[in-house]
Order: C-alpha cells, then sequence, then structure tokens
C-alpha cells in the first residue's frame, strides 16, 4: 500500500508552491500516479486498487489552498493546530476569521474535490499492489 502526494493533481496545478501536499521537507520526490503505477506493474506488481480519495485529504487541500489564496494568504493547518505546533503565532481575531473563511469556502472546495476525484487527478493517490 502506498499514498504519495500527486503533481498531477489539480490541487499542484492551481496552487502551486502553496499546494498542501507539496509539504516540504517531508516528500522529498513527488512522483506523478501514473508514473507510479507503471513503475509498479514494472517491478512486477499488480496494481488492485488506485483512489483519489481516501482520509478526507482532498477536500482538506483543497480547502487549504482556497483559504490560503485570500489576500492576507491565512494557513488553515496552522489554525487548526495547537498553538505550540504553529508555524508562527496566530492571534484569536485571526485564527476566527481563517475558520470562518474556511466554513464559507467548504461549498467550493466539496465541488473542486468531486471534480478532482471524478478526473482522477487527486492531490494524494493512493495504491494497493501485490506482486504476483
Amino acid at each position: 500500500m502506498i499514498a504519495v502526494p500527486n503533481p498531477d493533481s489539480l490541487q499542484a496545478r492551481a496552487f502551486g508552491d502553496r499546494w498542501f501536499a507539496l509539504d516540504l521537507p517531508r516528500h522529498l520526490v513527488h512522483v506523478p500516479a501514473r508514473a507510479l503505477i507503471e513503475r509498479l506493474r514494472a517491478a512486477g506488481f499488480r496494481v488492485e486498487r488506485v483512489s483519489h480519495l481516501r482520509g478526507g485529504q482532498v477536500v482538506f487541500g483543497w480547502l487549504h489552498g482556497l483559504v490560503g489564496s485570500l489576500p492576507s494568504r491565512p494557513d488553515l493547518y496552522d489554525a487548526i493546530r495547537r498553538p505550540e505546533a504553529r508555524s508562527e503565532p496566530m492571534g484569536p481575531g485571526r485564527r476566527a476569521a481563517t475558520l470562518s473563511a474556511a466554513a464559507l469556502l467548504l461549498p467550493a472546495a466539496l465541488l473542486a474535490a468531486a471534480a478532482e476525484v471524478a478526473s482522477r487527478r487527486g492531490g494524494t493517490v493512493y495504491v494497493e499492489a501485490r506482486r504476483d
């Protein structure tokens, strides 16, 4: 079972270096879904399942990107994290505004996520494969 960010996703194209799944420095290499599947097959694996919708990441990725595209560039991920885990301090007013923006943008994120899943270009691809 493999789950990796998909650089061919609609999210990656829409948000560029602000793409949530880019997640540097944890993800040093980004392999497109098609290349991953081809490499698994070439290595003798039988691909049993490919999913672009698992664990809610596709919706959160869109929501994070849409909120982060607002003029003040709020960070939704920081807004939902504990204060000590944030990348930078966030006051209660900014946090409330960020969470409110996320609530308002949720319908757009859901539509974008549905389009991404339907086009099989999810922000994260999950592949289940077995060696024959």
